[in-house]
């Protein structure tokens, strides 16, 4: 082109372009032959072609790792990656947050290739029993290689970098599957009192026990008082009781992108893993299992006092789309982009989760699905 002159070139396939492969625009120019320009080639228009939707679009609700005593098998959807591969670990806590160079050794050592299939769909199914263990991908697209958790774990480690392996049903209290709650025929019929993990049992005055102090079990703890004078009055649980409210709606407690070891106080609407229990308002955020034994807990004491838990959830925006697994997974599918490859904004957190999208419709209804069914979560506030 001429000095000072832009100009662009459109070339077209003439065949259907394979995913699994990376493309790459190579330019050379005239005035320097030795110097070469190499750009990755986007695949973001392609996910609204009939094409991409009859081809990968996929249907089944298996996506994640489905536990056995026999066998695990993991399935994830990541149709424009070339490769992905298993590493599981033994614990859920990498050096990075304060683990040991030992806690990044995946066990088994050599990290199991996963087989590609129908939809863009990859799988690996590993015998034996799995529970507990930790899990990450390593997959390969035009993000590059990366190591990433799974969107679709259920239960994570420190920080949620790593999902878990988990069998639900070792991990509940007696009784949890068969909560009962008084009839309600209108949404007029709950009274709900909305509150934070954190909030009920954060101030000084709270007189609780201090290990549960703005933790999931500090909002079940019974026994708590004020007093000022010669008023003494209920706080904590025993409050919310007095009140004679029928339904709990907490604020977001899926697992949020902060420091749980160390945890400065937050809202909750920086989401990172949205099936997976919020590890700072566990006793011990360490250990997946333990944080959903803790909260199944929680909402067995609410519902035997006949209040429903209701959950806040933000599936509109995730904390970063840069750093979501999402997004790493399958470059440029989960978010809406402006036409000049920007970051749409319209969430005003500069990342809108593309909901249009089928696959992201379909994981936000699996998702409320797995709460409602898994912890028996009876309202969500959207």
């Amino acid at each position: 082109t001429k000095t000072g002159q832009a100009s662009s070139v459109q070339f077209i396939l003439t065949t259907n372009a394979d995913l699994a492969m990376s493309y790459e625009i190579r330019a050379t120019f005239p005035s320097a032959p030795l110097k070469e320009k190499n750009r990755l080639v986007g695949t973001n228009q392609l996910y609204n072609l009939d094409y991409f939707k009859q081809n990968y679009l996929y249907t089944g609700s298996d996506l994640g790792a489905t536990y056995t005593p026999e066998a695990t098998t993991f399935k994830v959807w990541a149709p424009t990656s070339s490769s992905v591969k298993l590493h599981i670990y033994n614990v859920g806590r990498p050096s990075s947050v304060g683990g040991t160079a030992l806690n990044d050794v995946p066990f088994p050592p050599t990290p199991l290739m996963m087989t590609r299939g129908a939809k863009g769909v990859f799988s690996a199914t590993v015998p034996g029993d799995w529970n507990l263990k930790y899990y990450t991908y390593i997959v390969t697209n035009a993000n590059g290689t990366q190591e990433v958790a799974d969107p679709y774990a259920k239960s994570a480690g420190v920080n949620g970098l790593r999902g878990q392996i988990i069998d639900f049903d070792r991990y509940e209290p007696e009784g949890f599957d068969e909560l009962t709650f008084t009839d309600i025929t209108s949404p007029a019929d709950l009274t709900v009192y909305e509150l934070h993990v954190q909030d009920l049992t954060l101030h000084e005055t709270w007189t609780g026990t201090e290990a549960n102090r703005g933790k999931y079990l500090g909002l079940i703890e019974e026994g708590t008082t004020y007093t000022e004078g010669e008023v003494t009055v209920s706080t904590g649980f025993d409050h919310i009781k007095e009140l004679g409210v029928n339904a709990i709606q907490i604020m977001p407690f899926y697992d949020q992108s902060n420091n749980e070891v160390t945890p400065d106080y937050n809202w909750g609407y920086n989401p990172q893993n949205y099936n997976v229990l919020e590890g700072a308002y566990s006793s011990n955020p360490l250990r997946g299992e333990i944080r959903v034994q803790e909260m199944k807990q929680v909402i067995k004491k609410f519902a035997e006092n006949d209040m429903r838990v209701v959950m806040d959830v933000v599936y509109n925006h995730v904390a970063s789309a840069s750093a979501s697994n999402f997004q790493k997974l399958v470059p440029g599918y989960y978010f809406r982009y402006n036409s000049d490859g920007s970051l749409k904004n319209e969430s005003g957190v500069g990342n809108d989760f593309a909901t249009e999208r089928e696959m992201a419709r379909k994981f936000i209804v699996e998702s409320v699905k797995f709460w409602a069914e898994e912890y028996q979560i009876k309202g969500f506030r959207f």
